[in-house]
């Protein structure tokens, strides 16, 4: 008698950085008692749309509910929306808002205008730079929003040259920045639309010999446990992993027969630190800052090290058989992952999946 296969909830994503991995945190906690949560990477490396292997894992794996977050492209989140319509699997969404569905996100209204208001009214900031997100998403849209309206409440012109392409990623914003510094150097602050973008402003700033936050105030959006740098970023918590637990409570709920459509709100708050503030040497919170860093940057490099060593090993297999053991030898346990399979299709481009 064959084995009865297992109930799959999928999360699909765009990537598996710190974001999605705090997404899935909450998720797990709410539907890994159920039995598998499949996340599903839907970025396309070679075009635009939904690639061939996701819509197939999809239709193969048929799973009882889906958490969708932002894509990349909008025909793909189109694509992908559509699919899961025609096949009537329930799905709520995070952070992107679908027609007839449940949309779960942070309050990045007055988590942004928290963010504002600290640099406006307490720093004195009055020539910031924004570096925004990827243009078709609504964190992205709101945080821009918002720069411009708090500005506009005080008076202050919106300098529409101070506003450049971050993509929320690092080296867009850090090409883009120096390349404003090398128009003009009159900016007091940087407002970057997440985490990592503000990482690139930072390195762009000290390559360009300004201090931080002496000469140019940055800022952040995320609160990302692994932003290492100096000094301390200040940003914007969104509470993700309780994103996550939400929209999966809230997928349970509809499967059990709620309504969908419901939108979840979960509060931001600001989260200062020394990128935007000034401390004396040896002041009590600047050595726990530096003591959480560090202990931020031994995790870190922890990971790292075990990516690094996983890439090495898969770089020597030849066979699904030789990934297998590769994947058997434990360097998945480091990195919070405690459980994969591999599956190769014909007539698709071959994927692979991770079992959280």
């Amino acid at each position: 008698m064959a084995e009865a296969r297992p109930p799959v909830a999928m999360v699909m994503t765009t990537g598996f950085e710190i974001y999605q991995q705090q997404l899935v945190h909450g998720v797990r906690q709410v539907l890994a008692p159920r039995g598998l949560v499949l996340v599903v990477n839907t970025k396309n490396f070679h075009g635009s749309g939904l690639t061939p292997s996701v819509e197939h894992l999809i239709r193969t794996v048929s799973p009882y509910g889906v958490l969708m977050t932002p894509c990349l492209q909008a025909d793909q989140e189109k694509e992908l929306v559509s699919l899961l319509e025609e096949m009537e699997i329930p799905t709520v969404t995070i952070a992107v808002r679908t027609p007839g569905r449940s949309y779960v996100h942070g309050d990045d209204l007055s988590g942004m205008r928290a963010l504002m208001a600290h640099l406006l009214d307490e720093c004195g900031v009055r020539r910031p730079a924004h570096a925004r997100g990827v243009p078709h998403q609504p964190d992205a849209v709101i945080r821009e929003q918002v720069f411009r309206e708090e500005l506009a409440a005080r008076g202050i012109p919106v300098d529409e040259d101070l506003i450049f392409d971050g993509e929320f990623w690092h080296e867009e914003t850090y090409r883009e920045l120096r390349a404003l510094l090398n128009r003009r150097r009159d900016i007091d602050a940087v407002v970057a639309a997440s985490d990592v973008s503000a990482l690139g402003a930072l390195k762009a700033l000290t390559d360009e010999g300004l201090r931080v936050p002496d000469d140019v105030l940055v800022t952040g959006f995320d609160n990302s446990p692994t932003t290492l740098c100096w000094p301390a970023l200040t940003t914007v918590n969104p509470e993700q992993p309780a994103q996550g637990r939400m929209a999966a409570e809230r997928l349970l709920a509809e499967i059990d027969g709620a309504p969908p459509g419901e939108e979840v709100l979960v509060p931001s708050r600001l989260v200062v630190r020394g990128s935007t503030r000034r401390l004396p040497p040896g002041d009590p919170e600047q050595v726990t800052e530096v003591i959480s860093l560090a202990q931020d940057a031994q995790d870190q490099l922890a990971s790292r090290d075990a990516l690094w060593g996983l890439a090495y090993v898969l770089s020597h297999c030849s066979s699904p058989a030789d990934v297998a053991d590769a994947l058997a030898e434990g360097t998945l346990s480091r990195l919070g992952i405690s459980r994969c399979f591999l599956a190769i299709f014909t007539r698709v481009p071959q994927f692979v999946g991770t079992r959280l």
